[in-house]
């Protein structure tokens, strides 16, 4: 997947709230050690300067928060099966610190801890909530092994693997969670229609499509052309989630605004890097020249991001 650099900041969010051990979750972690996870966090308010965007530009990033807010739902939903149920039921309790606890880390594990978890003694699902929790790897490389033509679909980036009537079955995303990728795609629709950028229109446009049927690749080429003040990445990327296989995709967005000035700095930069390569103090066989050198290389001001970018300790740079 081709991507654009990132220059921002480290976010670290939490908000502290008084708990209590009282509620729904009997084999909890102690008070005490999530309110001490909560105080290594720092809330901190991202600023950015908006004053260069034009009505349109404004209006088209408000709605693009707009849609990718719903990433954190999706993302929610694809870390564990049951966490739109716990996120309820903890929203009913008076577990504020648990509450905040979970928000941070998209389900009852704690990310900078190992995964501990915390609100019960239940270990995190390998591969999260892309898989049967009962299906071992062996299982289902057995089970493409028998059945060779199902392959390309059981290892596809977009896809869950459900099981239905004793067989394993392969279920593109867009199926899985048809509701939520319908409010994203009509949201970048309405972006689109909002913004005077061409470059932005066309990739907003495309990737609104590619959400309902889960092919990136017309929408990643466009947005290799966007060359506007606003910096969209919306969409399943990373498939750190999946530590089973590492096939699955996560849903994340970066929302940012371009600094042209800094970028130009860079992109001079970039005119010398097979100059650069050339000079390396290693041996030549360890040397690449053939690197593409057609991706674009962006500094940026992140104003939003959402779902697996910001789960735990939020992304830096991308």
């Amino acid at each position: 997947m081709w991507r654009t650099l990132f220059i921002g900041a480290i976010v670290m969010s939490g908000t502290i709230m008084n708990g209590c051990t009282k509620g729904p979750f009997p084999d909890k972690a102690p008070a005490e050690y999530v309110k001490a996870e909560l105080n290594k966090l720092s809330p901190v308010a991202l600023e950015c300067d908006l004053s260069g965007l034009s009505v349109a530009d404004k209006k088209t990033l408000a709605k693009v928060v707009e849609a990718a807010r719903v990433l954190d739902d999706l993302f929610l939903e694809q870390v564990y099966v049951d966490n739109p149920r716990i996120l309820q039921e903890l929203e009913n309790s008076d577990e504020n610190d648990y509450l905040q606890l979970f928000k941070i880390m998209f389900g009852p594990w704690n990310r900078i801890d190992h995964d501990r978890p915390f609100l019960f003694k239940k270990e995190k699902p390998l591969g999260a909530a892309f898989y049967p929790e009962d299906m071992s790897k062996e299982e289902f490389q057995n089970y493409i092994k028998a059945n060779p033509a199902l392959e390309k679909d059981f290892t596809g980036t977009f896809t869950v693997i459900k099981r239905r009537d004793g067989k394993l079955v392969a279920v593109p995303f867009h199926v899985v969670y048809k509701t939520k990728v319908e409010k994203v795609s009509k949201l970048l629709k309405q972006a689109a229609l909002l913004t005077d950028d061409p470059t932005l229109k066309k990739f907003l446009d495309l990737r609104a499509d590619a959400f309902l049927t889960d092919d990136y690749f017309a929408s990643d080429m466009a947005w290799m052309d966007l060359a506007g003040n606003l910096e969209v990445v919306i969409g399943p990327y990373e498939v750190y989630e999946d530590n089973l296989f590492n096939y699955k995709a996560s849903y994340e967005s970066f929302v940012c605004i371009v600094d042209h000035e800094e970028s130009a700095k860079l992109a001079a930069v970039s005119k010398y890097l097979k100059e650069m390569e050339a000079h390396l103090p290693i041996p030549n066989k360890y040397k690449n020249f053939n690197r593409g050198s057609s991706s674009p290389i962006k500094v940026v001001q992140e104003v939003f991001c959402s779902g697996d970018t910001k789960a735990g300790i939020q992304t830096t740079a991308f």
